[in-house]
């Protein structure tokens, strides 16, 4: 026997007895009695032992403490791992859902904690992933399918259980996996991981929304329902310049489109915001959220038209408008200011809001017609200095 094969039979005899003991540690935790069996498989080979404690896998779930089943579990998963050269298609089709099912779904009893869980889970995408380079053909189009499930798995189960933080790390990487995983649907997996995330980031999800909304109305009509649920998100130009927004809004049959339509609108008074609040019952959407996104809108539009005007604001003007007191102006400029809508200075002496800067996102006809105006009026008063100019230098 040369010293090769011998170190090979000694790696195989020490996984297997690993195994075995991992299985004697389940007996006396659980009464499982199944050491024994794995003891005989495992004689057979290594590969035939993983499979019998994989069907037994449940049952790690009652280890404690969590670093005993972390240890266990990856034990388990590295050794089934190994044998994806040999038999692709029952790791990859069985022994690895199989394992992944128990994970996404610990059974009533559990003693091990979510981190615990979650480790292991990011242990298989890793050798998952590290596996994409050195497989090719089918067993490789099955690694990217198996990964796809690893990862909404994690993200689910981050989510649910409130380490999102961990996820949120990697959402960066969501791009570059999708290209590697060659994910067929783009579309279907963005909209995907963000329904999963939205509950514990709606910006990140309407981001993730936004990639894929030009792909159809549907996937435009998620995204513009998340965005406008934002409290931050005022600037929706990027969305506006899609077809597929621009037929949702012309559709007139979703009441967030109406809501959107509302914004850049910017109706004053308490007629549009009891208007907006019928919406967002229909929507069932935050009625006080929507309202005050329209009230700072409204704000910003007069903000710019006094700014056109090179005029100040009167308090009373936003009052009326933002249907408020006056005493309650302030309030709502220096809600807009921080959120960069406009910039400027209020005036208590006055009752007066100067505008230094407005931030309007959506440049619309009228604005377009402000600057035509504008540079109408710049042109005449050229040509009067360039008129006295010429009878100027004519009279010389």
């Amino acid at each position: 026997m040369d010293l090769y094969q011998q170190g090979h039979e000694t790696l195989a005899s020490d996984t297997a007895g690993t195994l075995v003991d991992i299985a004697s540690i389940i007996d006396s935790l659980t009464d499982a009695e199944i050491s024994e069996s794995v003891s005989a498989k495992a004689e057979q080979s290594v590969f035939e032992g993983a499979k019998e404690l994989a069907a037994h896998a449940d049952k790690f779930l009652k280890l404690k403490p969590d670093s005993e089943f972390e240890s266990a579990f990856n034990f388990l998963i590295l050794t089934v791992f190994q044998q994806i050269s040999t038999d692709s298609s029952l790791v990859l089709d069985e022994l690895l859902p199989n394992l992944l099912s128990i994970l996404s779904k610990p059974p009533p009893g559990s003693t091990v904690s979510v981190p615990a869980v979650l480790s292991v889970l990011s242990k298989m995408f890793n050798l998952l992933f590290s596996e994409l380079n050195a497989l090719s053909g089918e067993a490789s189009d099955k690694t990217k399918l198996l990964i796809q499930q690893v990862f909404f798995t994690i993200a689910t189960m981050a989510v649910e259980k409130g380490h999102y933080d961990a996820l949120a790390m990697q959402l960066g990487q969501v791009d570059v996996w999708v290209k590697v995983w060659n994910v067929t649907d783009e579309t279907a997996f963005y909209m995907k991981l963000a329904d999963i995330i939205a509950s514990a980031d709606l910006n990140a999800a309407y981001k993730l929304n936004l990639k894929v909304a030009s792909q159809s109305t549907d996937a435009a009509a998620v995204a513009l329902r998340r965005g406008i649920q934002l409290p931050s998100q005022f600037d929706y130009d990027d969305l506006l310049a899609l077809d597929t927004t621009q037929q949702v809004l012309n559709s007139g049959s979703a009441p967030e489109a109406a809501v959107l339509k509302m914004f850049l609108d910017a109706p004053e008074g308490k007629s549009a915001q009891d208007s907006i609040r019928s919406l967002a019952k229909e929507a069932k959407l935050p009625e006080d959220l929507l309202v005050r996104k329209l009230q700072l809108f409204v704000l910003a539009n007069i903000a710019s038209q006094h700014f056109a005007k090179n005029e100040n604001v009167p308090y009373a003007v936003l009052a009326q408008a933002l249907d408020v007191s006056e005493d309650e102006v302030e309030v709502y400029v220096i809600d807009a200011i921080r959120r960069d809508l406009v910039n400027g200075r209020l005036s208590q002496a006055t009752s007066s809001f100067k505008v230094y800067r407005p931030s309007l996102h959506q440049f619309r006809q009228e604005h377009w017609q402000e600057v035509a105006s504008k540079l109408d009026d710049w042109s005449v008063s050229l040509r009067n200095i360039l008129s006295v100019l010429s009878q100027s230098t004519a009279g010389r």
